[in-house]
């Protein structure tokens, strides 16, 4: 083989390696498959949707993502599974909405907004760059990894009294602010805090009583979410499997801009799925 015929192959070489990163470069990004949580467990009634109007009945597996609200009527209760340890249990007439969720490399953020009812939060010991919150009406709750439960209710049974938030602490700390008068306050394990419409009260001990029966009833809902059924095991693997896939697809549509290559690979991922070996 002379130059000139290797000089004239390393010509269309990079031609063609020129358009095909002009392609790629021009092709648009694909945005990412929002961060979603798993219904892990529910028990009665349980509704989901992504607003107050649209809500429909829930099932355990379904998967809730930022925006997505979340109510238990009476009798009911669901088990929203993070990930990596961290576990949001919202008990009867309860109504929450998932203000954010979101996971990156390096950092992962949550914020709840709790409008009524009772949640228990179980939350992993969080890195530096980490965020998990809990807003009110008259607080938000923030920590950095331990078990805590946040409660809006009303003051007394009749339905025109002022929505009363309680924040008691299990273990470890929470920072609570005082969204009326602005003060930031800690509260400590075995530790609970009240705040109304003329802001937080002083923080007290909890009664033994009151932190024994949320620890018990916590440890039956969070018991239950960890001992899935065989087929919701399965159904949860398969979601995983087709997440995984779905984040492959997505970095390929990323980083290569020419459809027949990606029609290959999307072909290949599924001969690969449906080989039985």
């Amino acid at each position: 083989m002379n130059r000139r015929h290797l000089f004239v192959q390393a010509v269309v070489f990079a031609l063609a390696l020129g358009v095909f990163l002009s392609t790629a470069e021009a092709q648009p990004a694909r945005s990412p498959r929002p961060t979603q949580a798993r219904i892990s467990q529910i028990t009665g009634t349980v509704l989901a949707g992504s607003s107050r109007e649209t809500l429909a009945r829930a099932q355990r597996g379904d998967r809730l993502q930022t925006g997505d609200w979340l109510k238990c009527e009476a009798g009911g209760s669901a088990v929203l599974d993070f990930g990596d340890g961290t576990v949001a249990a919202a008990s009867a007439e309860t109504l929450m909405r998932i203000s954010e969720f979101k996971r990156k490399r390096r950092s992962t953020s949550i914020r709840l907004d709790l409008l009524e009812g009772e949640v228990f939060h179980s939350i992993r010991k969080l890195k530096r760059r980490d965020r998990y919150e809990v807003n009110t009406p008259t607080a938000t709750a923030a920590v950095r990894g331990t078990k805590f439960v946040t409660r809006v209710r009303p003051r007394t049974p009749d339905a025109t009294a002022e929505m009363v938030t309680t924040v008691t602490v299990l273990e470890g700390v929470v920072s609570v602010l005082d969204k009326i008068k602005g003060a930031q306050l800690r509260v400590n394990k075995d530790e609970q805090l009240q705040i109304d419409t003329l802001g937080a009260g002083s923080v007290e001990t909890a009664p033994p009583a009151e932190t024994q029966q949320i620890e018990k009833s916590f440890e039956m809902l969070t018991t239950a979410a960890a001992a899935p059924s065989a087929a919701a095991e399965v159904a949860d693997q398969a979601g995983e499997v087709g997440d995984r896939v779905q984040q492959i697809i997505n970095q390929i549509d990323q980083t290569v801009g020419d459809e027949n290559i990606r029609g290959a690979v999307r072909q290949q991922l599924n001969d690969d799925d449906n080989d039985p070996f």
